[in-house]
């Protein structure tokens, strides 16, 4: 019997170990917020949003026709950047040689639908991305980024820059973690079958 409780209790720590390690943030912590834009027409919709560990462009050296605001809760912008619409791109027409030297033109081409891919940097206050024309400053979308924060939480608990927004304004919970619980049942596994062979 005292082999069995070894070997379960070998089991309940490894897996605790196992599932710490699987929760622990990465060395580098800064984050970037990755959204992907389908624009179609005078259609914009989203795609995609994802919390990654990484590091941001220059969000300062853009310009073009939208312009990204990013708010916190209570509205406060904290980043407000432009970009290029992607549909417009320059396209060479004629004869070149391999050099561009000879016989070329260049013209702009407008697309009917491309897809925009913003890497904006993380903010722990961050709560939307809005898009807007940057002419008429009519709003295009607005993105919540409440549920990329909750996956990647779910992902990496112990990464308290990152939380949900329930529990944003709550107190820790005291260390809490998925390796305590396993550890605390390896021991009262422990506790009760000592007090069972005892009694």
């Amino acid at each position: 019997m005292a082999s069995v409780l070894l070997l379960v209790s070998v089991i309940l720590i490894l897996l605790a170990g196992v599932c710490s390690a699987a929760a622990e943030p990465a060395d580098d912590s800064t984050k970037i917020i990755v959204i992907s834009l389908g624009l179609d027409n005078d259609t914009v919709s989203m795609e995609s949003v994802d919390i990654r560990y990484g590091h941001p462009p220059n969000m300062g050296l853009q310009a073009g026709h939208y312009t990204v605001t990013i708010r916190a809760a209570n509205g406060t912008a904290l980043l407000t950047f432009n970009v290029w619409d992607p549909r417009d791109h320059l396209m060479m027409q004629g004869d070149v040689d391999e050099n561009l030297t000879a016989g070329h033109t260049t013209g702009a081409v407008h697309s009917d639908s491309a897809r925009l891919k913003l890497i904006i940097p993380y903010h722990k206050d961050i709560r939307t991305l809005e898009l807007a024309d940057r002419n008429s400053g009519s709003l295009l979308i607005s993105v919540d980024i409440g549920p990329a924060r909750e996956r990647f939480h779910a992902k990496y608990p112990l990464d308290t820059d990152v939380l949900p927004d329930e529990t944003r304004n709550a107190p820790l919970s005291g260390g809490f973690s998925v390796a305590g619980a396993l550890t605390a049942c390896a021991l009262l596994i422990i506790f009760g079958f000592g007090i069972r062979r005892n009694s």
